[in-house]
């Protein structure tokens, strides 16, 4: 159901809001960035602001460490942005805000092959089997920034953009899949193993947006 969402959401932001001069002076742009590749749509409103909207899908997957266990992390995507930037003197140089919506929380999956600490305790990794969970964040998140580019100018530019997103704070869920899983020890020992994790992410309240790519007039 979400991943059918991004797509309305992307439609409308590329075609219902109107826009001065559609079919002149609209532009894209592809970029490579933190939130994976995407493509945005720029349409000017007022004066020297102008409307960016499109999608990012995240192709990366990461790794982490804890307590022995090295977790795959599959990162948020696809995600939505829209967002108004406003150019001083109808410059090059932008500032920008508006959101970010995640369909998607980040998943979780580590396999420990040796004994493992859990919550102070150690466990054979047999008893275990996998951890898997996810990381919540706020699905939207408001984002703040500067960049470099106008789509809207004939050719070809380069597009830049350094900001944050502002997801609030994240909350780890997991679970095992072993014969120890529903011991009510041990779920009390991965209780507290959790949250010594969310007490270490507990700060990481932003994502950086970091991207660089090529736009193009329309």
């Amino acid at each position: 159901m979400r991943s059918s969402r991004v797509w309305v959401l992307a439609v409308c932001l590329c075609t219902v809001i109107p826009a001065p001069g559609l079919g002149q002076g609209v532009g894209g742009s592809v970029h490579l960035g933190t939130l994976g590749l995407g493509g945005r749509i720029t349409l000017p409103l007022l004066g020297s602001v102008n409307l960016r909207g499109g999608v990012d899908f995240q192709p990366v997957d990461l790794t982490r460490n804890h307590s022995d266990v090295t977790y795959d992390l599959s990162l948020p995507s696809p995600s939505v942005s829209a967002l108004l930037d406003w150019h001083p003197g109808r410059s090059g140089f932008r500032l920008s805000g508006g959101a970010s919506y995640f369909v998607n929380e980040l998943e979780l999956r580590g396999t420990p092959f040796t004994d493992v600490d859990i919550g102070g305790q150690s466990y054979p990794a047999a008893q275990i089997g996998s951890l898997i969970g996810s990381l919540g964040t706020a699905q939207v998140a408001p984002y703040a920034g500067i960049g470099w580019g106008d789509a809207t100018g004939a050719g070809l530019g380069l597009t830049a953009d350094i900001g944050v997103a502002i997801h609030g704070t994240p909350d780890v869920a997991l679970r095992a899949t072993g014969p120890i899983a529903g011991n009510s020890v041990f779920q009390a020992d991965l209780e507290s193993e959790i949250q010594d994790i969310n007490d270490e992410i507990k700060a990481f309240k932003l994502y950086p947006i970091l991207n660089l790519g090529l736009s193009f007039g329309l």
